[in-house]
């Protein structure tokens, strides 16, 4: 009985009919990923691959478009570097720091890499920059699987940033996906962690006002025959009372930019602590029970403990004993 391995070989498209054909029959199959939206997207995902030296199904699965590029995940990475003859061990990982090693085709041993959490939320990978949409303003938000595992997440980081240092060319220096995520507001590559604080929710426009209605022209008394009539006692001004704050749309710190801006970094700190994942139109309609946030009327330490009492229930329902217990700021 033989024991010989045979060594499998991927189906790698040659020309570009054979990587659209491929593309448009897997994308009919109703088989692509989720994160493949059109037969269009299969095929540069496909040809992305073949530039790799990758079969056709590993492209669709560990290839990502993101944010106008291509982006391979970190497993990926690692199997072209062992593909190429190298390796990379993984020689520390926990939630404080990383390190791994790359050994190159040739024998040679590199420098061990080591990332601190420290440096990566300098560099702001636990978290990218979100466009405003439905509503909600623009900001960073956090990545949850730095949530769920950042040691895993740092020896991948760690991983990435020493292939591409000692060997670029395995991976075509394409990036992974959270590298091709590394972009600020203005579109440049992330230096140094530079973060941007959170406006207010973007103004709605004004309804457009219209002149009011010119008055009637006051319509002569009758005569009377009896003589002329006593005149009239001038009516007494009613005084209108002054607006309340309950008549007003808002309180008056969701008009404050500052107010807003550490309302949405203290929303961030409390999610963080309690390990849950929640969206702002979550918070929004759930806590505070109003479509914008400058429709909340509360003060601001009531919006805190209205967000405190929803993660407080969402942690109860969940079976998780432990309460939100991050204090309100002052």
């Amino acid at each position: 009985m033989s024991t010989a391995i045979t060594k499998r070989t991927p189906i790698v498209p040659t020309t570009w009919e054979e990587v659209t054909a491929a593309a448009k029959y897997i994308f009919a199959s109703g088989l692509c990923p989720e994160h493949i939206k059109t037969p269009e997207q299969a095929a540069i995902v496909i040809l992305s691959g073949t530039e790799l030296g990758v079969g056709v199904m590993v492209s669709l699965r560990e290839i990502f478009p993101i944010e106008k590029n291509i982006g391979m995940s970190t497993k990926l990475m690692i199997a072209l570097v062992k593909q190429h003859g190298g390796d990379i061990k993984i020689l520390e990982a926990t939630t404080t720091q990383a390190t791994t090693q790359v050994t190159l085709p040739s024998g040679k041993t590199c420098p061990p890499v080591t990332l601190t959490m420290a440096q990566a939320q300098k560099a702001n990978y636990h978290r990218y920059w979100q466009k405003a949409k439905d509503g909600e303003p623009a900001g960073w938000k956090d990545k949850p699987s730095w949530i769920q595992q950042p040691d895993l997440m740092l020896a991948y980081r760690s991983a990435s940033r020493n292939i591409r240092a000692n060997m670029p060319n395995a991976i075509m220096n394409m990036p992974t996906v959270d590298e091709a995520r590394d972009f600020a507001p203005n579109g440049e590559t992330i230096i140094e962690g530079i973060a941007h604080v959170m406006d207010s929710e973007p103004e709605q426009p004004k309804p457009e006002t219209r002149p009011a209605p010119p008055a009637p022209a006051p319509q002569p008394a009758p005569q009377s025959t009896a003589g002329p009539a006593p005149q009239a006692s001038e009516s007494p001004k009613v005084k209108q009372p002054a607006p309340s704050g309950n008549g007003q749309q808002g309180a008056a710190w969701t008009a404050d930019q500052r107010k807003v801006a550490a309302f949405h970094a203290w929303l961030t700190e409390a999610c963080q602590h309690a390990a849950v994942n929640l969206t702002y139109d979550t918070i929004k309609q759930k806590a505070l029970h109003v479509e914008h946030l400058k429709d909340f009327t509360g003060k601001f330490d009531e919006a805190q403990r209205a967000v405190l009492a929803l993660i407080a229930d969402i942690l109860k329902q969940a079976g998780n004993p432990t309460q939100a217990t991050l204090e309100t700021a002052k």
